[in-house]
């Protein structure tokens, strides 16, 4: 009998050692809570809340509940919230609601019309919640978001029909630049900066920065890490505050990150080396497949034919995978530049520090302006935009400005 008792001891000793350490834990994880009434939901109908992921439309299946006597209740954590959902209906599969909520969020959600009448897919504007600062928040954000999207596709779409137009015409193209550097100045100090807190959440906040993506409808703009510089320690570590750090180490004015990658001839080349070489150097990201590369490499043709001999170098990272495809492709081109490459994919240098790799069946193509220095000066920027850079620290085009304001 004492035997037993000793046997019985030592496994209650060992289970509560296996169970100590994660019970704390999972008693502090206060979660959300959703008690729905939507009308239109059958009894018994599954409501499932997927999480979205960051790369495309992507999703988790997280939470889960039944519809009863007319109402479902939804439970569960959020990691490193606040994050998107979209709640999705068992028996009205084309139907969605979309939420941004945290943890510690009692939320309540009505919607007084049948949803299998209602001929949108997505349903925001049509169901009504509360509870939720969180979502509240990218609400209040969202008119503004819109317009600053709309208003800098104008000038981006104002900007193709010049260049298409009447060509290179520095000033009108200056102009059109300076007025998209200005739209993102008013995003940042009337949408951003010192927002309200009786209004938004600042956690809330930042997952509308990265789910408009506006490091790439801001051309990476400085204002990415003044954004960041500016949130707590506590908001830095959820989710999107890590995503906003990872774009914003690569906004215009941070040094670019630097690389030693394979050549052509086997040996190494060192960014540093090839930026204490020249005035300004263009970093382009490419592929065999990936899109519109044959444009941007008429492009970069065009401009290091001009330019080279004034200071301008250009390195082609590839992100294909095998040896013969990226040797072959730059040998039947003849590029003239410099070429490296990883042959790592998405894997490697473009995909994982750089995150201009896109999707397998075709890659991004796109170009980075870095100054003597490794400074970041333009991330991606148009024909023309690239052409104006270039222009203005290669052929003296604030001297030739100034000169022509003056008149």
């Amino acid at each position: 009998m004492c035997r037993s008792y000793v046997r019985f001891g030592i496994c209650l000793f060992i289970l509560l050692a296996i169970l100590m350490p994660t019970a704390p834990d999972a008693q502090s994880q206060i979660g959300y809570e959703i008690l729905g009434n939507i009308r239109g939901l059958q009894e018994g109908e599954k409501v499932v809340m997927n999480l979205a992921l960051d790369e495309g439309f992507q999703f988790e299946q997280m939470d889960s509940a039944y519809v009863k006597g007319g109402f479902f209740k939804l439970t569960g954590f959020v990691p490193e919230g606040p994050r998107f959902y979209w709640m999705r209906f068992e028996k009205h599969p084309s139907k969605v609601y979309r939420l941004l909520i945290g943890n510690g969020e009692h939320i309540r959600v009505d919607c007084d019309s049948d949803i299998g009448m209602i001929n949108h897919s997505f349903l925001d504007n049509y169901i009504s919640f509360k509870g939720s600062i969180s979502n509240h928040t990218w609400h209040y954000y969202f008119t503004g978001m819109s317009m600053y999207c709309q208003g800098m596709g104008g000038l981006n779409r104002s900007l193709r029909k010049i260049y298409d137009s009447v060509g290179f015409d520095p000033q009108t193209i200056g102009a059109t630049i300076m007025a998209k550097m200005d739209l993102n100045k008013a995003c940042y100090w009337s949408l951003l900066h010192n927002p309200d807190p009786a209004e938004v959440s600042i956690p809330a906040m930042v997952p509308e920065i990265i789910g408009d993506k506006l490091y790439e409808r801001s051309g990476h703009d400085q204002f990415l890490m003044d954004e960041y510089k500016a949130l707590d320690e506590a908001t830095r570590e959820t989710h999107y505050g890590k995503l906003l750090y990872r774009y914003a180490k690569l906004s215009v004015g941070q040094m670019f990150p630097d690389f030693k990658l394979p050549d052509l001839s086997g040996g190494v080349l060192d960014l540093k080396d090839v930026v204490a070489k020249g005035k300004l150097t263009i970093i382009n990201f490419w592929a065999v497949n990936s899109y519109m590369r044959k444009e941007y490499q008429h492009t970069l043709n065009e401009v290091y034919k001009k330019y080279h001999a004034k200071g301008l170098n250009i390195i082609g990272v590839s992100s294909d995978t095998t040896d013969y495809e990226w040797k072959g492709f730059v040998k039947t081109q003849n590029f003239p530049w410099y070429n490296v490459s990883d042959l790592k994919g998405g894997d490697g240098v473009v995909g994982k520090v750089y995150f201009e790799y896109g999707k397998a069946s075709e890659p991004n193509t796109s170009n980075v302006l870095i100054d003597e220095n490794g400074k970041i000066i333009a991330w991606d920027p148009s024909e023309p935009e690239l052409l104006w850079y270039l222009w203005k620290y290669l052929d003296n085009g604030d001297v030739v400005a100034t000169a022509n304001n003056s008149k």
